[in-house]
Formats: C-alpha cells, sequence, structure tokens
C-alpha cells in the first residue's frame, strides 16, 4: 500500500473514529436529557404531593380547630343555660321557704294533701304507714291527722294507722313509709322540686332562650 493510500485509510478511520463519537455523545445527552427530563417530573411529582399533604393536613388541622371552637361554645351555652335554669329553681326555692315560714295555715293545707297524695300511692302495701315530717311541722300535722286518716278511709274503704316520726331535716312536706320503711314516697318540698326541675326545665329554657 503505497503513502498515498496508507494516509487516505487513517483519514477515514479519523472521520469514522470523530462520528461514532459524536453518535455517542449525542446519544449520550439524549439519554442525559431524558434522565434530566424523568428526574425533574418526579420532584415536581414529589413536591406537588408534598403540597396536597400539605393541604390535607392544613384542612384537618383546620377542620380540628373549628370542631374544638363549635364544642366549646356548645358547652359554654350549655353551662349558660344550666346557670339560668339554677337561678330560677334558686328563686322558686326562695319563695317556697318564704312560703312555709310566712303563710302556715296555708302551708297546713298543702302539707295534708302531700301525705294524702303520698299515702295514696303506697296505700297497697299495708296498713300502717310512717309520715315523716321535719320538727316544724308537727303540730300543724297532728291537728290535720284525724281529716287524713278520715279521708284515706274514704278513698280505700279500710282504715289505716298512722304514726308521726319528726325526723327529717327539710323545707317542708313528708315522706310516707310503710312501717319497715321498705316502701316509700318523698313527697317533700325539696323531692317536689327536684321533680318540677327535670319536667319543666327545658320549658323554661325555651322561655328564656326560644
Amino acid at each position: 500500500m503505497g503513502e498515498t493510500a496508507l494516509e487516505a485509510l487513517k483519514q477515514e478511520i479519523r472521520e469514522l473514529a470523530r462520528k461514532e463519537a459524536e453518535r455517542i455523545i449525542e446519544e449520550a445527552k439524549i439519554k442525559a436529557d431524558a434522565i434530566i427530563k424523568q428526574a425533574k417530573q418526579r420532584a415536581e411529582e414529589i413536591a406537588r404531593a408534598k403540597v396536597e399533604r400539605g393541604i390535607k393536613e392544613a384542612r384537618r388541622n383546620i377542620s380540628s380547630r373549628i370542631a374544638a371552637i363549635k364544642m366549646k361554645r356548645r358547652q359554654e351555652i350549655a353551662r349558660l343555660k344550666e346557670e339560668y335554669v339554677e337561678k330560677v329553681f334558686q328563686e322558686v326555692h326562695k319563695r317556697l321557704e318564704e312560703f312555709v315560714a310566712n303563710n302556715r295555715e296555708e302551708y297546713a293545707k298543702v302539707l295534708r294533701n302531700l301525705v294524702l297524695e303520698a299515702l295514696s300511692e303506697i296505700s297497697s302495701h299495708g296498713d300502717e304507714f310512717l309520715i315523716l315530717i321535719n320538727e316544724k311541722d308537727r303540730d300543724i300535722l297532728y291537728e290535720a291527722l284525724a281529716d287524713i286518716e278520715e279521708r284515706m278511709y274514704k278513698a280505700l274503704g279500710r282504715r289505716i294507722r298512722l304514726s308521726i316520726e319528726e325526723e327529717l331535716e327539710c323545707m317542708g312536706g313528708a315522706i310516707v313509709a310503710t312501717k319497715d320503711r321498705r316502701v316509700y314516697y318523698n313527697n317533700t318540698l325539696e323531692a317536689r322540686l327536684h321533680y318540677a326541675r327535670e319536667r319543666y326545665a327545658e320549658r323554661i329554657l325555651r322561655i328564656l332562650f326560644g
């Protein structure tokens, strides 16, 4: 092979090498661009997911705070309503005390009716009953005892025996019990006030708060 031919072969080899190098470089660039693009997409997906998680977490936190505020408000309203109901029944209690202290004749009728009501409720449990009262009501109840026995006789068609025990510490009214005290009916004024509160509390709230 002549010198000219050899030089031409070397030139061709160099040209092929250059083209192959360029091809390899171009492929590498394409792959690198694809990798970069994929990496960017993945980074954007990760960032978007983080943002979405952050938004969801923020919404949960806001919802929790709103729920806590609403709960606190409901509790505060419930407490306020309970306070108003308590004030109403404190005033009722005060007026009952004044009535018992200052209207003994009228209270005597109330006490008699409370005892009659209690006796009617437990009269099927025997013929002997205890009437438990406070010491202040002793005289007015003794005065009414014969009338109570007569009224119960007319209601039941049989006689019952009544005994008075002065052992209660209450505003007024009475507890009527069987002789063995196993069955009783609490008709003290405090008990009646308690019953009234359970029965009328909702109505009072509607009147006060609409």
